[in-house]
C-alpha cells in the first residue's frame, strides 16, 4: 500500500447509544488479557509510523467509512482490512475488504455470491435481519434468506414496506407491517457514518518510515 492507517474504537458511548440505549447492551467487555496488549499494539504501530485514528463518540468502522469515502472520491483504491460485515456497505468499484488471514479480497461479486444483494442494499439487509451481537433489533422473524428475497424483489427497505401487504405468509406479513419502526431504527444503527470530523494526515500515513531498529527491539 501507499498509505496505511489503523482505526480504533474509543472508550465510552457513541452517537448510536444516544439513538438506542440498548445498543450493544449484551456485548461482553474486552477480555483482560487483550486489554493489556492494546498499549503494546499502539507502541508497535508508532514504531511502524502507522497513524492511529480514533475519536470519542464514534466507532472504528465509522472512521473506516470516512477514509473509504475520501479515497474513493480521490480516485484511489481502498482495502479495508477487516472481517466486520458492517463494512460490506462500504464496497464500491474502488473500495473492497481484505481478509488478511485468508489473503483474499471481498468485493461486490463476493457479496452477491454470499448475500445475494448489492453493496447499496447492505444497510437495508442488515436492518431487516438485525444483529444479535450489537443488539440491533431488525424486523422480527425476518432471516437472511427472506431479507435477500424481499430486497431482490423490492430493491429497498422502503419498497419492502410499500409492498409488505403482498407477502403471502400471514404471520410474517403482519409481523413485518407491525414492526416498521424497529427496522427503521435498525437502519440508522447499522449505517456507518462516512463524515466523521477527524483530521486525516495523509503525509503521516504514507508507508515507508518504519523505525526498523525499534520494531526489531519490540
Amino acid at each position: 500500500p501507499n498509505y496505511l492507517f489503523c482505526a480504533f474504537d474509543s472508550s465510552g458511548p457513541t452517537f448510536r447509544h444516544e439513538q438506542y440505549d440498548q445498543y450493544k447492551i449484551n456485548r461482553e467487555a474486552m477480555p483482560d488479557d487483550l486489554r493489556v496488549q492494546i498499549p503494546g499494539i499502539q507502541e508497535m504501530l508508532a514504531a511502524m509510523e502507522t497513524p492511529v485514528l480514533k475519536l470519542p463518540g464514534f466507532e472504528a468502522d465509522d472512521i473506516l467509512a470516512t477514509l473509504a469515502r475520501q479515497v474513493d472520491g480521490l480516485g484511489g483504491e481502498a482495502y479495508l482490512v477487516t472481517n466486520d460485515k458492517d463494512c460490506r456497505q462500504l464496497i464500491t468499484s474502488r473500495v473492497s475488504m481484505y481478509n488478511i488471514r485468508k489473503d483474499s479480497i471481498f468485493d461486490a461479486e463476493a457479496l452477491l455470491a454470499d448475500w445475494g444483494i448489492r453493496p447499496d442494499q447492505v444497510v437495508e439487509f442488515q436492518a431487516l435481519v438485525g444483529d444479535s451481537v450489537d443488539n440491533v433489533p431488525g424486523a422480527p422473524q425476518i432471516g437472511a434468506k427472506t431479507a435477500r428475497d424481499l430486497l431482490q424483489q423490492y430493491e429497498t427497505l422502503e419498497g419492502v414496506f410499500a409492498h409488505a401487504h403482498e407477502i403471502k405468509a400471514k404471520k410474517r406479513r403482519e409481523t413485518l407491517m407491525e414492526n416498521q419502526h424497529l427496522a427503521k431504527l435498525s437502519l440508522d444503527l447499522v449505517r456507518l457514518k462516512n463524515d466523521v470530523p477527524i483530521e486525516i494526515d495523509w503525509a503521516q500515513g504514507r508507508v515507508g518510515g518504519i523505525d526498523r531498529e525499534q520494531v526489531a527491539s519490540l
